[in-house]
């Protein structure tokens, strides 16, 4: 994934994302997602920063899976459906993409109700942007398609469905209220699920064979702590 343009720069233009995470309540959302994408923070971010993940700085690369363990109303769905997706769907190129191919931003969800919320936040930010809705070629139910070539999708929790896709990003909203007739632990089979696809993407994107760093990286990815320590 290459962005087109800095997510800050995105929530700071009125032609873009400007505007949907203004307000004092929204600053931690503001600035974890920044540095999320590897961006550098201000030092009266950092004081933020720190205080939600005990850590001095940001990681300054971005991160390959970000968790957030927060309660209801916390704004993980606002903010997942009117930034992360329309930013990653929207200004960022994904190279891995041979021609032909359409890549898909998933979001998993509890349920078909929740997974309406996610899309509906997603196509509003969308249409309130000059540069954005420009790209939209079709909405449907459970799917906003762009014509750059990728689909945002919702769907509720079900590891079965996850097989052939070529997921670009997934957000896996509300995990904690997921649950399964055919598993016992519903959250690993997805995750993981979507994890050995994204490992797959990884590798086609440096463009080369798999090899023992790849396996590291699987092996990392799928069997790895889920919470690293803060020194990690």
């Amino acid at each position: 994934m290459i962005p087109r343009i800095s997510l800050r720069q995105a929530l700071a233009d009125p032609a873009l994302l400007g505007g949907v995470l203004d307000g004092e309540s929204w600053k931690p959302w503001h600035t974890l997602l920044i540095a999320a994408m590897g961006e550098e923070l201000t030092q009266d971010e950092r004081t933020v920063f720190k205080k939600f993940t005990g850590r001095d700085r940001e990681p300054g690369r971005r991160v390959e899976e970000f968790v957030g363990i927060k309660g209801r109303r916390a704004g993980g769905s606002y903010a997942g459906g009117k930034v992360v997706i329309p930013y990653l769907a929207g200004l960022c190129e994904h190279p891995s993409l041979v021609r032909g191919e359409r890549g898909v931003l998933l979001c998993v969800v509890a349920d078909q109700r929740q997974a309406d919320v996610i899309l509906d936040y997603a196509d509003a930010s969308f249409r309130a942007s000059p540069v954005l809705s420009q790209l939209i070629e079709a909405r449907t139910q459970r799917e906003l398609r762009l014509n750059n070539g990728i689909d945002i999708e919702v769907r509720a929790a079900d590891y079965r469905r996850l097989r052939g896709l070529t997921f670009i990003a997934v957000i896996a909203d509300e995990v904690a209220f997921w649950s399964s007739d055919y598993s016992a632990n519903p959250d690993d089979e997805i995750l993981n699920a979507v994890r050995r696809s994204r490992v797959v993407e990884e590798i086609k994107r440096r463009k080369g064979t798999p090899t023992a760093d790849h396996l590291k990286l699987v092996l990392s990815v799928i069997e790895g702590p889920r919470f690293p320590s803060k020194d990690a």
